[in-house]
């Protein structure tokens, strides 16, 4: 802030945030700033947005020996946030969901290929106890099965 005049001003400020309806008072209040002398005013916002952007206006009181002399307003200034730790945990945060997505296909996959084979075992064994019940011989014994009981040749182990 410069004083051109030359009376010597008393300067407070604050910047105004338009989008979150916050202000941000600058420091240090009440500062003196002789004629033809400037100086910096500072404020620090505490709970700026992870991601997004506002609109910043600074407006400056004046005062000439107690008295308001005038009210400075700045050009807005748009402001974009970006935090990086931010993006950091949203990138691992989608790494992990596409891992345990892949985890998921490939283990179903699996599961499906397994339920399959139990499906056709299960089909071979329902298939051999109906044909055990309706008196079909064992297909590894086609011609014993064939042979009347009266005819076997006794093996010799009983």
């Amino acid at each position: 802030m410069h004083n051109r005049g030359n009376a010597l001003l008393t300067l407070n400020g604050a910047v105004n945030l338009g989008g979150h309806r916050a202000q941000v008072a600058l420091q240090p209040r009440g500062i003196y700033v002789i004629p033809g002398g400037q100086t910096r005013l500072r404020g620090v916002w505490r709970k700026s947005p992870r991601l997004g952007s506002v609109s910043a206006v600074a407006t400056i009181h004046a005062d000439v020996g107690g008295k308001p002399f005038g009210v400075f307003n700045s050009a807005p200034l748009h402001v974009r946030f970006l935090d990086w730790i931010f993006v950091g945990e949203l990138a691992a945060l989608l790494v992990a969901l596409a891992c345990a997505i892949f985890v998921a296909v490939r283990r179903r996959r699996r599961w499906l290929g397994w339920l399959h084979e139990r499906r056709i075992e299960r089909r071979a064994v329902a298939a051999f106890r109906a044909a055990r019940r309706a008196g079909a011989p064992l297909e590894d014994e086609p011609a014993a099965a064939a042979v009347a009981d009266d005819q076997r040749v006794p093996s010799g182990v009983e």
